[in-house]
């Protein structure tokens, strides 16, 4: 928790204020998708997460509204393609994700408005100083999660703002200098 809180105390207000925003318009982006395919706001989140692994926020949009469409996707994993169809095809879109897709399924959740469960992705989880291989292991993803809630709590703030904060705000450094520096030593050398 105490890493976590080293980033959101030290990133710039509007680093916070973006992400405060950021879900409210990942929820657009969802709701427009959703119209687009005549479908309902959890499926269009759903296939929205569902493109997400290892995919840029631009590419991911540009790949929902394409399955939206019906017109072929580009910029993105072809399972993440994979999984997406899968989604609208399924009769329940939450269905698609197992217990190894923990990310995923709250990426969508945190989409449509749901304030409790926390998006772990690489990024949040080397914020709080958990590699991708520790994060692979039994019951590290809901510990990672339960260090934001408890953030949240610290300041007030919904656990998915606090990740989304966190998140704008270390973005910018190259994931190499995230992984060998510490974080108090970073924001240190940047924030004079």
């Amino acid at each position: 928790m105490n890493a976590i809180l080293r980033v959101w105390d030290r990133a710039a207000p509007e680093q916070i204020t973006e992400g405060r925003a950021w879900y409210a318009k990942a929820y657009v982006i969802a709701d427009h998708v959703a119209e687009i395919a005549d479908i309902s706001l959890d499926r269009a989140a759903c296939v929205i997460a569902a493109l997400s692994p290892r995919t840029k926020w631009e590419r991911n949009v540009d790949a929902a509204f394409a399955i939206a469409r019906g017109e072929p996707v580009s910029g993105t994993l072809p399972m993440n393609i994979e999984r997406a169809h899968k989604v609208m095809a399924a009769e329940d879109p939450w269905s698609v994700f197992t217990a190894t897709s923990p990310k995923i399924r709250s990426f969508a959740k945190n989409i449509t408005g749901d304030t409790y469960e926390v998006t772990v992705d690489m990024w949040a989880a080397l914020i709080a100083n958990v590699t991708d291989t520790e994060l692979a292991r039994v019951g590290v993803y809901e510990a990672v999660a339960e260090a934001y809630r408890r953030a949240a709590a610290a300041r007030r703030v919904a656990a998915p703002t606090m990740q989304a904060g966190t998140w704008v705000a270390i973005r910018p450094v190259p994931k190499v200098r995230v992984k060998t520096v510490l974080h108090q030593e970073y924001w240190e050398s940047i924030h004079v």
